[in-house]
C-alpha cells in the first residue's frame, strides 16, 4: 500500500500542498496510508479546521482509498483542533491515529474512527 509522508510547517504554504497530495492519489485510485507530522506547524488556525472538514466531507463522495491516517502531534493546541475536527465537524473517512508527543517522549495514542 502506498505511503504518503506530509511534514506540515507554515500552513500558510503547506496547507494546500497536503490537499493537493491527497487529491492526487484519489485520483490515481491508490489505497493509501497518510503519515502527518506537525512538529514544525505554524499559524494553523480555525480556518483550516473548517476548511479541512469540508474537504473531507467531499472526498467522502469519492471511493475510501484513505485506509489509515498517523498523525504526530507535539502541540496540545493542535491537538484540541483536531479533537473538534472529528468530534464536532466532521468524522474521518479511515481511522486517524494520534500519537500525542510531549519533549519527544510518546506521551499517549488516541484513535478516531469513522
Amino acid at each position: 500500500m502506498k505511503q504518503i509522508y506530509i511534514d506540515l510547517g507554515n500552513l500558510n504554504v503547506d496547507y494546500d500542498l497536503m490537499k493537493y497530495k491527497i487529491q492526487n492519489t484519489y485520483k490515481k485510485k491508490q489505497n493509501f496510508t497518510l503519515n502527518i507530522e506537525t512538529k514544525n506547524i505554524q499559524n494553523i488556525s480555525f480556518y483550516h479546521v473548517y476548511d479541512f472538514g469540508f474537504f473531507l466531507k467531499q472526498l467522502k463522495q469519492e471511493p475510501p482509498y484513505l485506509k489509515k491516517t498517523i498523525l504526530k502531534i507535539h502541540s496540545e493546541y493542535v491537538y484540541y483542533l483536531l479533537e473538534h475536527l472529528f468530534l464536532y465537524l466532521c468524522s474521518p473517512i479511515a481511522d486517524v491515529q494520534v500519537m500525542m508527543y510531549e519533549e519527544q517522549e510518546l506521551k499517549y495514542i488516541k484513535t478516531f474512527y469513522p
